[in-house]
């Protein structure tokens, strides 16, 4: 869960 949720946040700042 953490590796997908980081990548989901992240991927989620970088779209702004």
């Amino acid at each position: 869960n953490f590796p997908l949720d980081l990548a989901a946040v992240e991927a989620k700042s970088i779209d702004g």
